[in-house]
């Protein structure tokens, strides 16, 4: 199994890049949490994305300046390379969400 990344800096200004990576098999997946009200949907416009390897995830990661990740593997992996705080990540009914800004100094 892979990742399914796609990117897009479609209408953001300044050139920002935005990398949405999730775990293959979450793809479309919608989790609720009634009692924090939340919804958290996996865009369907990841299946039109490529199916990518660890490294080349990480490589996007790295290079974006917004990442957006979903599922477990690729989640565990951001916080494996130090990219992701455990305290930052956000869980719908054992469906694990973070999101990770870089901003220029």
């Amino acid at each position: 199994m892979g990742y399914r990344l796609y990117a897009d800096n479609r209408g953001v200004p300044g050139g920002v890049v935005i990398v949405y990576l999730s775990d293959d098999d979450v793809v479309g997946r919608v989790e609720r949490d009634e009692e924090k009200g939340i919804v958290l949907r996996v865009p369907e416009i990841l299946s039109e994305g490529t199916l990518v390897g660890e490294e080349e995830a990480l490589e996007a990661i790295m290079k974006a300046d917004v990442a957006v990740l979903y599922g477990k593997r690729i989640v565990e992996l951001a916080v494996e390379k130090g990219l992701v705080a455990k305290d930052s990540i956000l869980w719908v009914n054992g469906l694990p969400h973070v999101q990770v800004f870089k901003f220029p100094y």
